[in-house]
């Protein structure tokens, strides 16, 4: 699991397949549905042109995960650059325009990988979309954040998970499906302050999918509770277990949730 952008819990969905003979992907977070799990997000590569003068911009995406996992039909939605940072850039040679952040976008995006969403327990494709934005600040937070994550797995592998251990993703340990969520409630005091964070998880799920332990946890947003509330909703998930030579068994799982501010 790693990745910055994953907005696993908080996408909206607007896309679909096009053509009667292809099925339409399903909605996550609806009729059952449930949303993919990101095991990998690449960054998108800042233009370099554009970090030099720090011009912001956002970008919308939508696209399909499939049910193996990957990404296909990635769109672009919507484009803008910051008003102030294009002031700034006005003088500078050369025009700055939206064309490289949304090849970094779909680039960084088409190489994700997710563990695909569940609708009554089989893998489906699903329409997803979510927001980058270009900005100093974001990428220093996002930096800071795969800092803290590699860190984390660092301290897992140490003192944490036993060596005879499985661990979702290595040695022929299948990832954990989750069949059932529930999405976290963002802290009061995080709501008052408008402020949104994501939560990264080491999960143990036993053969019968139950979290039984949640032995690390770490918040981008530590002081608000964050961690406590990811924690509290996805003890409640259900999953298809981890499987190693056709056979269900306990596994320890990285798992990335974003709470957004609402």
């Amino acid at each position: 699991m790693t990745g910055p952008f994953s907005i696993v819990l908080a996408a909206a969905v607007l896309m679909a397949t096009a053509g009667s003979e292809t099925p339409q992907p399903f909605r996550p977070g609806h009729k059952g549905v449930t949303y993919p799990q990101v095991l990998k997000a690449p960054l998108p590569v800042y233009p370099m042109a554009a970090a030099r003068i720090d011009v912001e911009a956002t970008i919308r995406v939508g696209f399909v995960v499939s049910s193996e996992g990957f990404v296909d039909q990635v769109q672009i939605l919507e484009a803008t650059l910051g008003e102030e940072s294009m002031k700034a850039a006005a003088d500078v040679p050369g025009r700055v325009t939206t064309s490289e952040f949304e090849e970094a976008v779909r680039k960084a995006i088409s190489r994700r990988r997710y563990a695909p969403a569940m609708r009554q327990g089989r893998p489906v494709a699903v329409s997803m979309e979510t927001t980058v934005v270009f900005s100093s600040e974001e990428w220093e937070n996002l930096r800071r954040w795969q800092q803290v994550e590699k860190g984390l797995h660092a301290l897992a592998d140490a003192s944490v998970i036993p060596v005879d251990a499985d661990v979702a993703g290595r040695n022929g340990v299948s990832y954990p499906l989750a069949i059932k969520q529930r999405t976290p409630v963002q802290p009061h005091g995080a709501r008052l302050r408008g402020v949104h964070s994501r939560v990264a998880l080491l999960l143990l799920v036993d053969e019968d999918g139950r979290v039984t332990d949640i032995p690390l946890m770490r918040a981008e947003q530590p002081a608000l509770g964050f961690a406590d509330a990811a924690a509290k909703a996805v003890r409640r998930w259900r999953f298809a277990p981890a499987r190693k030579n056709g056979q269900a068994v306990a596994a320890y799982h990285w798992l990335e949730v974003s709470i957004p501010s609402q």
